[in-house]
């Protein structure tokens, strides 16, 4: 597994809300 999945997979984890998690998620797609 790759180091920057862990790091986005550890984001998604602390994110609590929807939003942050949509954050996130468009973080991933914006790196690829």
């Amino acid at each position: 597994v790759d180091r920057k999945f862990i790091s986005i997979a550890m984001r998604f984890m602390k994110a609590k809300t929807p939003e942050e998690r949509a954050t996130v998620d468009l973080d991933t797609h914006y790196t690829e």
